[in-house]
């Protein structure tokens, strides 16, 4: 049996009987008189088998690692972390001419850093979307998507609240917006006259809203490919933070002039809930197109990338073991 990451592998029945044939008996204190002799204790190396189903479900995350609650609260601090950046880099690298590259990008730079830091606890979903996808796909179970889902959204809302209160008194009248609720309906997603590209064409060019659920289902789907696939446990986990976040800084790219980049419920709740009506009244699309376009994958990659029932979970099974387990 071939070690894993450099772990020591574990004896067989084999390797066990002849190691006990070949120990010489506990010595007998009272037979030698000597007082100072140790009893030898024989102590068992117990091991824990995980059934191949619950390897899919967990992924790359420990699956005897932290519990439920501390994993949603790591869910909902990542997303804190991920909309905080996303909101307040829309909102403020225009005013000192960094183009929207430059606004799109960071919040795939923070993914990378997040998944990095908090990936192996949680699974790194920080995203709704990700989290319906991964259920999907077997990876997280249906309750602690739930638990996921509440904490998301919770860290989403809470970012929103900070940028909304923190917005200069002055600086919505420097920009023409009616208040601070203006200023971030202009980082708000939205589609139609909402749209960025609306805005700055004077509305001679729109979005409707079947383009924008059209781009962010795809958008979403693409996304979620990238993370099923590098956090596979084929896949070089090291690799998986970058693969997620360059992805989901570049499909912001693609959807920043259609509706303003979401792919995320979390980051489109927190926006909206602190922006004007129209924002607040279009934010059911970017909860639709995101999970619709993540199930979509999730389905796919059971239907097609999932590992055959006679597949090994890992390769470091023995050759007299049963290969519908793993053994940690």
């Amino acid at each position: 049996m071939m070690p894993r990451d450099g772990a020591q592998a574990l004896p067989t029945f084999e390797d066990r009987n002849e190691m006990a044939a070949k120990k010489p008996d506990p010595i007998d204190p009272a037979a030698t008189g000597d007082e100072d002799v140790v009893e030898v204790v024989d102590i068992e190396t117990e091991t824990f088998e995980i059934e191949e189903d619950a390897a899919d479900r967990y992924g790359y995350v420990d699956p005897l690692g932290p519990g439920l609650f501390a994993r949603a609260a790591i869910e909902a601090l990542g997303t804190f972390v991920l909309v905080l950046v996303t909101l307040a880099t829309a909102l403020y690298l225009p005013l000192f001419g960094v183009d929207t590259l430059g606004a799109v990008l960071a919040p795939g730079l923070v993914l990378v850093g997040l998944m990095v830091a908090f990936g192996h606890v949680s699974g790194g979903h920080f995203n709704p979307a990700v989290t319906l996808g991964a259920a999907l796909a077997g990876r997280v179970a249906w309750l602690d998507s739930l638990l996921y889902w509440v904490a998301q959204v919770f860290g989403g809302v809470v970012a929103g609240a900070i940028v909304f209160a923190t917005v200069p008194s002055e600086l919505p009248g420097l920009l023409g917006a009616d208040g601070a609720r203006g200023l971030m309906d202009t980082i708000a997603n939205g589609w139609g006259d909402e749209a960025p590209l609306a805005v700055l064409s004077q509305l001679q060019v729109t979005f409707d809203w079947r383009a924008a659920l059209i781009l962010e289902a795809i958008a979403a789907a693409i996304l979620m490919a990238v993370w099923l696939g590098s956090t596979s446990r084929r896949a070089s986990r090291g690799s998986a933070p970058f693969a997620v976040g360059l992805t989901y800084g570049a499909l912001l790219i693609t959807t920043a002039t259609v509706t303003g980049g979401a792919l995320n419920p979390a980051r489109s709740t927190g926006a909206a809930l602190f922006s004007e009506g129209a924002a607040l009244g279009q934010v059911w699309l970017f909860w639709l197109a995101p999970l619709l376009g993540a199930a979509i994958a999730g389905l796919i990659y059971v239907a097609a990338a999932a590992p055959a029932e006679d597949e090994p979970v890992f390769e470091d099974f023995d050759d007299d073991e049963d290969e519908d387990t793993v053994r940690l």
